[in-house]
């Protein structure tokens, strides 16, 4: 055993202090004194708030790695031995696939730098409608695949592990869920127990922690095993398997997002690229992509908010996933990478490109749109910290005389020709956003000279937003 008088182990939170972190600590303790009085005392530090910029610079190696691309909610980093015990990202809401690999970018920091990782999550939510959402079954399936790899190092203690966990005190709607499920959801007290066991197998290897730390890993493959079992196995609809090649669609709106938040509309995107690299990572040799590729077939490279990312370091998180953290693992391409061939794929199949809550293909006047709605109202609707010279900057768009918003999407057949034909019906001055389409794509002579033409890579910040306020107010 090592020489140490105390053991401390500090606690890191993403802001405010988790309901469950007393429950897991308070159980860590009562394990520790129970099964390892022998060992030294053991303690907690913190919880530190790494939200505080100051904070963060004391993360010690590899926290300030793995915050980088995802913070979990709770770390605990045992400071004797310098090492992450673990940690735990909680969410509440329904269990679905973009709510899931929304919190992903955990599971991928947690093995690439060799850390427990766990998402704490419900097993199902009851829809409004009464349809029930579930873990999705290759989600359950990417926990088998994990604890797979990792069974050879459980007997010796030395595995870590990183699921996606259905949490009872997380489950609303018991009665959503399968007793063969029921029976294997984590309570907090699970954590505490594993955490407690892989601690004092860090320090001291011994058979006893060694089989307890086993039990967890048995535990968490029943559960799996369950959550595979009551649900039918779909593939992503936005990835398409092309032989050797492999291609994952995201067809984000150029307007939508929450620009002025920083974020942008990649809520989910850097989670469901890592888990299709990690997808990848478990094929057979012979059946692995010789290339996996990123669609953004509605954004331009050149969009505003891409563009400001670009300049200053990419300073949204998910973003510099995308663009730095897979750089050499993905393939990104933008609207102005994509062949004729690429959009030929897009209309081949409309299911990569499935959109909710979107404008038709069209040419709409915005003052159509509006019809007698107030604009000052339309341009603040869900702005509740945007500063207000934006605000004002949005409402003087919007009352620009004879303002269009062209909606045609490149993969939408015949786009161009309904395109040239709409605009010539327009009367001259008018001012036509044109944020999903590049200039480059229509002929100097199929562009009007007396009217101003704002495309993809044109489009303001302020325009985008815009957009998206009168998406919001008028759809």
């Amino acid at each position: 055993m090592m020489q140490m008088d105390k053991i401390t182990i500090t606690i890191f939170v993403d802001g405010d202090e988790p309901e469950c972190l007393e429950v897991i600590v308070d159980e860590w303790l009562n394990i520790w004194r129970h099964d390892y009085s022998s060992f030294p005392e053991l303690s907690f530090k913190g919880p530190i708030n790494v939200k505080k910029q100051k904070e963060i610079e004391k993360l010690p190696f590899p926290l300030n790695e793995i915050a980088a691309i995802r913070n979990p909610d709770i770390f605990f980093y045992c400071e004797n031995i310098g090492k992450v015990i673990g940690g735990i990202e909680i969410t509440v809401h329904s269990p679905d696939g973009s709510n899931v690999e929304k919190r992903y970018p955990f599971i991928w920091a947690s093995k690439k730098y060799g850390v427990n990782g766990f998402i704490a999550t419900p097993y199902s939510k009851v829809r409004p409608n009464g349809s029930i959402n579930r873990l999705p079954n290759r989600h359950s399936q990417r926990n088998l695949d994990i604890l797979h790899n990792a069974e050879e190092y459980v007997n010796a203690g030395q595995a870590v592990l990183q699921q996606i966990v259905p949490t009872n005190e997380l489950q609303v709607d018991d009665e959503a869920v399968p007793s063969t499920v029921k029976k294997f959801m984590f309570n907090w007290k699970d954590y505490a127990e594993f955490f407690a066991h892989y601690l004092a197998n860090q320090i001291s290897p011994n058979t006893g922690s060694q089989q307890k730390v086993g039990r967890t890993f048995e535990k968490l493959k029943s559960l799996a095993n369950s959550c595979c079992q009551n649900t039918g196995h779909t593939e992503a609809n936005t990835l398409k398997v092309q032989g050797d090649r492999w291609i994952q669609v995201y067809n984000t709106r150029p307007d939508s997002g929450h620009w002025e938040r920083g974020e942008g509309q990649f809520d989910s995107i850097d989670g469901r690229l890592m888990f299709t690299l990690d997808q990848i990572d478990y094929t057979p040799s012979e059946l692995k992509p010789k290339s996996f590729e990123c669609w953004f077939p509605q954004l331009s490279r050149e969009h505003a908010w891409v563009s400001e990312q670009r300049d200053r370091g990419y300073k949204s998180k998910r973003f510099k996933n995308i663009m730095v953290e897979l750089r050499g693992s993905c393939n990104i391409k933008f609207l102005e990478d994509l062949s004729n061939d690429d959009i030929k794929l897009l209309q081949d199949n409309p299911s990569l490109t499935l959109e909710r809550l979107d404008w038709d293909n069209n040419l709409f006047k915005v003052s159509d749109l509006i019809h007698g709605k107030s604009v000052s109202s339309i341009a603040s609707k869900g702005l509740k910290s945007t500063p207000k010279p934006v605000v004002a900057a949005i409402e003087e768009i919007l009352n620009i005389q004879n303002l269009y918003l062209c909606t045609f999407r490149v993969y939408y057949p015949n786009w161009k020709i309904e395109f040239i034909n709409l605009i010539s019906q327009i009367p001259a001055d008018s001012t036509v956003l044109v944020p999903r389409v590049l200039k480059e794509l229509l002929d100097k002579d199929e562009i009007r000279s007396d009217i101003k033409l704002k495309f993809a890579a044109d489009c303001t910040k302020h325009e985008l937003m815009a957009i998206r306020q009168i998406h919001r107010s008028c759809f």
